[in-house]
């Protein structure tokens, strides 16, 4: 708790039912200017040492953490229904659980409605969307110390709704809900990408990468191929009969080598003047040459290392 205390002070109020922000009321005592959480009138303090903010008496038994979290859910929920009646989008960006990707989406795609804290028996979100039905497909839970209990995850997995955890760490990440266009989570129980047919993982796109560089062993341009997949390199030697073909149309020379540093014989570009080959120790120094030809081989589970046509 020492370190919300720390790191995060009050910039809104409530006042007359709607939140104000501190730059909009002169410093001293607010009479009209009410914590989200308890309720009790504030202290705006605008002075040179900290952020200006709002303060509660000294000795309150508010916490920052019930005030902050009181203020945030409200902030989403205002921002929501803002936009659900100018029937206008809200971005929702999150770092991937499941794959590595950055996701992006619009939060109220399918939503109607929005409430705060509404009651589902075994859950209630703080902020919660419904679709047309009155059915819920999000729960928005705000997170500033406790994230949501086990049961609670299992509860919305099992309803079918959307979890969107979102942290509130600093007072940025506070002020960032002020006018909600963009709403940042730590967490959205969504994965865009495909996923496996046999064993459910992510699937990661592959491309069959052809550059053309010099041999470092005659200087003549020759053409080396290699596969990527989402940002990885795999070895040729997962390469299809069908990849191996394709691979050869677009002038590379692909042949069976015997490496001496590894001790073993792999598929390889080989040079079609001097025969020299590209040790597989050397491919990654071909990644950031320029890739004239990027050709979509599909998708490709690191799970259980199958490859799947588009």
């Amino acid at each position: 708790m020492a370190d919300v205390n720390q790191k995060i002070l009050l910039p809104f109020a409530l006042r007359g039912g709607d939140l104000v922000h501190i730059s909009e009321v002169s410093s001293g005592r607010r009479f009209d200017c009410l914590c989200p959480a308890c309720r009790t009138s504030l202290i705006a303090r605008k002075g040179t040492k900290l952020a200006h903010h709002f303060a509660h008496d000294a000795g309150s038994n508010c916490s920052v953490e019930s005030a902050i979290h009181a203020l945030a859910k409200r902030l989403i929920h205002d921002g929501i229904q803002h936009a659900l009646s100018a029937c206008t989008d809200i971005k929702l960006r999150w770092k991937c659980n499941e794959c590595p990707d950055e996701h992006e989406g619009n939060l109220l795609k399918r939503a109607k409605s929005v409430r705060l804290e509404h009651d589902l028996i075994v859950a209630r979100p703080d902020v919660a969307l419904f679709d047309g039905a009155n059915k819920p497909i999000a729960a928005i839970e705000i997170v500033v110390t406790h994230p949501p209990e086990i049961k609670v995850r299992e509860f919305y997995e099992n309803k079918g709704i959307k979890l969107v955890l979102v942290r509130i760490s600093d007072l940025i990440s506070l002020e960032s809900l002020r006018d909600l266009k963009l709403l940042v989570a730590d967490e959205v129980t969504v994965c865009f990408r495909k996923k496996c047919p046999v064993c459910f993982a992510p699937l990661a796109t592959r491309s069959l990468v052809v550059v053309t560089s010099e041999c470092y062993r005659c200087k003549r341009a020759m053409q080396v191929a290699f596969l990527n997949c989402a940002n990885m390199e795999l070895s040729l030697e997962t390469l299809s009969e069908n990849e191996v073909k394709i691979a050869l149309s677009h002038g590379c020379r692909l042949e069976k080598r015997y490496s001496k540093t590894v001790k073993r014989t792999y598929l390889a570009n080989v040079c079609p003047y001097c025969s020299a080959f590209v040790g597989e120790h050397f491919m990654h120094h071909y990644w950031y040459e320029q890739q004239e030809r990027s050709i979509s081989m599909g998708y490709h589970c690191f799970e259980c290392g199958m490859t799947f046509p588009t």
